[in-house]
């Protein structure tokens, strides 16, 4: 397999769900060209049987990274889409912070 750089690149929201699936259509026919070779249940003892496992393995591998490119966009989707929790709120951490320490100091006397 070639070398491989990270490339990075935005797309308007409205476009995301369109260029996600374009990458899963990608995905999908790789795997379809891993299965279109019709392996069959046996392989060949020598070199033949080598070039084939790994042309396999070099189809798996591709496959897998496209996966795990898509798995990070998907994620870093859920991340943007989750609802922001209140402790990551700055004015609620600093009213919880306050609070706190007005307990703290009711505690001590």
């Amino acid at each position: 397999m070639g070398q491989r750089v990270k490339i990075q690149y935005s797309v308007e929201l409205k476009d995301l769900k369109s260029e996600v699936n374009r990458l899963f259509k990608n995905i999908m026919s790789e795997l379809d060209s891993i299965n279109s070779k019709r392996l069959g249940p046996t392989i060949e003892l020598g070199t033949s049987g080598l070039d084939r496992i790994h042309s396999l393995r070099e189809h798996l591998a591709k496959t897998d990274i496209m996966l795990d490119d898509l798995q990070q966009i998907l994620e870093g989707y859920v991340r943007y889409k989750a609802p922001v929790r209140q402790e990551e709120n700055p004015k609620v951490l600093a009213d919880q912070i306050s609070k706190f320490k007005d307990s703290v100091s009711e505690n001590a006397d």
